[in-house]
């Protein structure tokens, strides 16, 4: 029986066509992931980033909580209360009119309704009030900065999985390429074997090699996998399965070769350092607050008051005033101790900045050379690889036309493999030095357009 099919029905038909055809490449597609997804994915995902900004947003409240203390105190009250109304004699009660006539004793109680408003506000304290607000906005920006060194941490972390995941997919590759060398080569000894050409040994050597050739391509996919699982782990993402893996496109460090100018952009530039700077001046405003103990407080008092035995008869007052408060004694020791309690912690601070330093010193120098090293084993690797496979051809053509032995292409074979491996491990190194030396400067953050 003939199907025809009416043009709308073809349209459909084709629009369908097209869709199922597009849908493998669309998924193909959407299983690549891009070193820009994942630093994406980790900067939504990545647990220890959703903390540092949680604490930094609590740092912002806090800046909120020291303003409090510039603001007037108004309290209000409103009470109730049923008591008696007994009151003692005056001393000389009997001699003089003007005074109580005696003691007054009852069990009688009465209603007493009572509303108050009042207000007190600081007027200036000594830095008791501005030193913790100060040292509350330096612990804020301290926060930003430690929010921007987790992202910095958590970007390296990311970056090098993923660089190993990419050397580990090349590796697989790699594997099944000699795999097949090795099969070929098992198929041409058996051949020659079978002709009477070559001894059985060559076989046997064959089979050994193809089966060197099986383990390693199985610790190869179970390395791929590991390293899958590392990633997924840094981007936040357990569970990530198989993914393709695009290569960026690597760039040379700008000032990699000028190792003083580096440390001064290290120095300028990483998050570590500004936020211990931060938490110096924030120590350093909480000597400023201590100090302040040794000073009076002056501040001013205001009120409104509501008193009476009945609701609709209230009678009202009103009051302001001025106080000037002195701890002389306790208040005046514990003041000395809260300084130099903040002052030992600001040594503290300012020697663990220098030691900072020094470490990020080291750690950019470190970092450059290991890139240099890594840059500069990219042409003798590439070269071993160029060597290593025009010698494995030259031998499997002498073992060809029987002029070579087994031995020589066993060794040629061992040769391109380790060529292969060194290849992709200096590719490796070479991307994992670049963004640890990206780190070590404070630009990964940057550099992905991460922020706050």
């Amino acid at each position: 029986m003939e199907l025809h099919l009416r043009p709308p029905c073809l349209f459909a038909a084709l629009a369908l066509s097209v869709v199922l055809l597009a849908a493998p490449v669309a998924r193909a597609q959407a299983d690549v992931l891009t070193l820009d997804s994942a630093i994406r994915i980790a900067l939504e995902s990545n647990p220890t980033v959703a903390a540092s900004r949680a604490s930094g947003a609590a740092a912002g409240y806090g800046v909120d909580v020291a303003m409090t203390g510039f603001l007037p105190q108004v309290t209000g009250t409103v009470g109730y209360r049923r008591a008696t109304q007994n009151s003692a004699s005056f001393p000389g009660a009997g001699s003089s009119t003007l005074l109580a006539t005696g003691t007054r004793t009852s069990g009688a109680s009465y209603d007493n309704y009572s509303a108050t408003l009042g207000l007190q506000q600081t007027i200036w304290d000594f830095g008791r009030t501005l030193g913790p607000f100060d040292a509350a906005r330096a612990q804020d920006r301290a926060a930003a900065a430690a929010v921007r060194s987790t992202i910095e941490d958590t970007f390296l972390q990311v970056g090098q999985a993923y660089f190993l995941a990419i050397a580990a997919r090349e590796t697989v590759e790699a594997a099944e390429e000699s795999k097949r060398q090795m099969t070929e080569h098992l198929a041409a000894a058996q051949g020659r074997v079978d002709a009477g050409l070559r001894p059985r040994i060559d076989v046997t050597r064959a089979q050994a090699d193809l089966a060197s050739a099986d383990l390693a391509q199985i610790q190869a996919i179970n390395a791929e996998r590991t390293a899958l699982i590392s990633l997924g782990t840094a981007m936040g993402r357990p569970g990530l399965g198989r993914v393709t893996l695009a290569r960026p496109s690597a760039s040379e460090p700008p000032g990699a070769e000028d190792l003083e100018a580096s440390v001064r952009e290290a120095m300028d530039g990483r998050p570590e350092l500004r936020q211990l700077q931060e938490q110096i001046k924030a120590a350093e405003a909480q000597v400023v607050a201590a100090r302040g103990g040794f000073f009076p407080t002056l501040g001013a008092n205001a009120g409104l008051t509501y008193t009476g035995y009945k609701v609709q008869d209230l009678a009202w007052n009103w009051y302001v005033g001025a106080s000037l408060n002195w701890g002389l004694v306790s208040s005046i020791v514990q003041a000395n101790a809260a300084a130099k309690e903040s002052q030992e912690n600001v040594r503290a601070l300012k020697a663990n900045l220098t030691g900072l330093q020094n470490s990020i010193r080291a750690e950019v120098e470190n970092a450059e050379v290991a890139w240099r090293e890594a840059r500069d084993k990219q042409a003798p690797a590439q070269a071993l690889l160029a060597a290593a496979r025009e010698t494995l051809e030259l031998a499997e053509a002498r073992y060809a036309i029987g002029s070579g032995n087994v031995t020589e292409v066993a060794d040629a074979q061992a040769t391109m493999v380790q060529a292969r491996s060194s290849v992709i491990q200096a590719e490796l190194d070479l991307e994992v030095a670049r963004i640890r030396l990206l780190r070590s400067l404070g630009r990964l953050a940057t550099l992905f357009g991460a922020a706050r």
